[in-house]
Parts: C-alpha cells; sequence; structure tokens
C-alpha cells in the first residue's frame, strides 16, 4: 500500500539489491518487483533464451533467390544446402507462397517454378491453397505443362472426383487439354461411374467433359461412361440432387439414343417427376433440347390426364414444366387453352396466379 507508480520497489528484498541505476538485480533467485504498476520478474532472462529453431524473416527478394538460386549459379540447391549445413529443406506448404510469387514473377523462376508444381501436383492439388496454385499454373502455362500436370494425377483420378479441391482441377485439365484427357478421366471412371454421377464433385466433373465432348467430339471411353450411367435406374439420376444435372447434360450433348434413354424414363410416371424438385428441371430440359418428335410426345402425356395442366401450374414445381410446355409450337395452342379454362381456379393460388399474370403481359 502506498507505492508510487514511478517507483521500483523490490518484493522480496532478501534476495534483491538495488543497483545505482535503481534497477533491482538479482543474485541467486528471481525477483518481483513493482515498475510503473506492474509486476516485474527481474533476473529470469537466463531462464527463457530465444527460440534459435524460429526461421527469421527475410525480403521477398533474397528468399525467392535463395528458394530458386540464381539463374547463373552452377550449385544447385541440395549443395548449397549441404554446404551451409542445413539438410532439411522447408515443409511443401511453406513453399506455396514462394511458388505462387515466382509464378508471378514470369521468366526463369516462373520456369522453376512449373517445373516444382508439376513434380509436387499429386499433393498440391488434394491441397486448399495448393490446388488454386496448380489452377493458377494452368492459367499461365502451356499444352505441355498441363500434360505434365495431368500425368501427375493419372494414378488418383477416382480419389481426386471425390475431392472438393482436386475436383475444379481435375475440370481445369479438361478445358485446357479437352476431349483427350476427358477420355483418359471417363476411362478411370468407367465401373463407377454412377457413384460419381450422384456425387457433389463427380458429378461437376462429368458435365464438364461432356460439354467438352460436344464441343470436339466424344470419345470411345465417354461414350462408354453415358451408356453405364444409363444402364441402372435412370430415375435415381433424374430425382437426386447431383445427379439431375449430369441428366440434363446428357440431354444437351449427348448422343440421340441417350437423349432417348432419359425421354424414356421420363414417361414411366411423368406426371411425378414434373413435380419433383430436381427431376423437373429435367423435364423441361427434354421440352428444350429434344427433338421434334420426342417433346410431342412428353407433351401429350403431360396433358392427357384430366386437369393436369391446372394441377400442374399450382404446384411450385410443376409449374415449370407448363412453362415449358407454352413454348413448344405444336402444343403450345391445347396447353393455353386448359388454363384458360381452369382461369378461375388459377387465379385463387399463388403460382398460377403469377402465370397468368406473365401469359397477360406477354
Amino acid at each position: 500500500q502506498g507505492l508510487k507508480a514511478s517507483c521500483d520497489i523490490p518484493v522480496v528484498p532478501s534476495f534483491v539489491y538495488i543497483s545505482n541505476s535503481g534497477v533491482a538485480m538479482c543474485r541467486d533467485t528471481p525477483a518481483l518487483i513493482v515498475k510503473n504498476t506492474f509486476i516485474c520478474a527481474v533476473g529470469v532472462e537466463a531462464l527463457s533464451p530465444p527460440n534459435q529453431s524460429r526461421r527469421r524473416s527475410k525480403t521477398e527478394g533474397v528468399e525467392l533467390s535463395e528458394f530458386f538460386g540464381s539463374d547463373d549459379s552452377a550449385t544447385t540447391p541440395s549443395q548449397s544446402d549441404s554446404e551451409s549445413g542445413h539438410e532439411d529443406s522447408p515443409s511443401l506448404p511453406s513453399r506455396q507462397a514462394d511458388l505462387r510469387a515466382a509464378l508471378e514473377a514470369g521468366g526463369w523462376m516462373a520456369s522453376r517454378a512449373l517445373a516444382e508444381i508439376s513434380k509436387s501436383v499429386g499433393t498440391l492439388a488434394f491441397d486448399e491453397q495448393g490446388s488454386g496454385l496448380v489452377l493458377r499454373a494452368l492459367e499461365l502455362a502451356g499444352p505441355q505443362v498441363a500434360l505434365d500436370l495431368a500425368s501427375g494425377l493419372r494414378g488418383s483420378i477416382l480419389e481426386a472426383c471425390c475431392s472438393p479441391h482436386a475436383g475444379p482441377v481435375l475440370e481445369g485439365l479438361v478445358k485446357v487439354l479437352g476431349a483427350e484427357w476427358a477420355a483418359s478421366i471417363a476411362e478411370g471412371l468407367l465401373g463407377h461411374g454412377h457413384r460419381f454421377a450422384i456425387h457433389v464433385f463427380g458429378s461437376s466433373l462429368i458435365c464438364q467433359m461432356l460439354d467438352e465432348a460436344a464441343r470436339t467430339g466424344a470419345a470411345a471411353s465417354t461414350v462408354a461412361l453415358v451408356d453405364e450411367l444409363l444402364s441402372v435406374d435412370v430415375a435415381v439420376l433424374i430425382c437426386h440432387k447431383f445427379g439431375h444435372a449430369v441428366a440434363m447434360s446428357i440431354l444437351s450433348r449427348g448422343l440421340p439414343r441417350h437423349r432417348s434413354a432419359i425421354v424414356a424414363a421420363l414417361l414411366v410416371d411423368l406426371q411425378r417427376f414434373a413435380r419433383h424438385r430436381f427431376a423437373s428441371l429435367v423435364v423441361v430440359a427434354a421440352f428444350a433440347r429434344c427433338p421434334g418428335e420426342e417433346a410431342h410426345r412428353l407433351a401429350e402425356a403431360l396433358m392427357a390426364p384430366a386437369g393436369a395442366v391446372a394441377s400442374l401450374a399450382c404446384h411450385g414445381f410443376g409449374v415449370r414444366a407448363v412453362r415449358a410446355l407454352l413454348e413448344l409450337p405444336g402444343d403450345s395452342q391445347k396447353a393455353l387453352c386448359y388454363l384458360q379454362r381452369a382461369g378461375r381456379r388459377l387465379s385463387k393460388d399463388k403460382f398460377g396466379s403469377q402465370l397468368l399474370q406473365d401469359l397477360a403481359a406477354a
């Protein structure tokens, strides 16, 4: 009590003496003093030496030069490490920032960074930060580097399809390398196609493969993969949260026999599919993508039950099919006639009244 904030007063006087500078010095054991309203320990410097294992910070230019070496240097990184006594190189995650900076720097540093990424793509692609680094390398590099990256992932395609990080890398490779790489992925997926078609990342990859196949020509393995998908219960694919996107891609990019297989599956229970959250999107895609004869078959089946058009128009998901039906040249008038007859019922419904308003505005 009564201590002043600006004074240095020892709390343990039996172990402490006061120097000429007014600072308490410890002879044998640490002591506590009150200094500027804080309780401070003196004489403990030897008990907490500085951490010698912590890596010291360096400037960006020096760090990159030490990591990659100079362009004219004849010594390799392993030689310089052995000469300096440091045999352990930094871990791969700690080098990702250096690799990214070297990519952006360009020149010989970017070339060496691309070589390092190609050798480590099997690890980088499955890492959150590393996958972004690989995608950036794909943007900056040419087809030869993309081939090197693809060869590094060729043995782990199934694992990459299920990965939230490696999956986008496979999609990026498909965009760069085209149908050839898509065929390689399809060959690796054969026998597991349905499993990946209803997977959150695998479905996106298959859609990308079908888009590329439609643009440059489908390979035999890609066609075989679609055949495998349609050889099982297609209704599961149509109604699945992720699988329905694959079914829509097949309708847009697949062969005529593939479209016919999906249409045949829809006709089994079209009324139920038209009211399904995900399958209704496939029905809309079938109206838009199928040839006139197949689209007409779907329209006739959809309007066949009494009151079906009005019932669908009053349904949150079924109204999608009605709107698509109104776009068909040969069947829109018939569908419009059904809607006009049920105008009173539609006007009392949330979705039906909105449909009537849109038709009146058109």
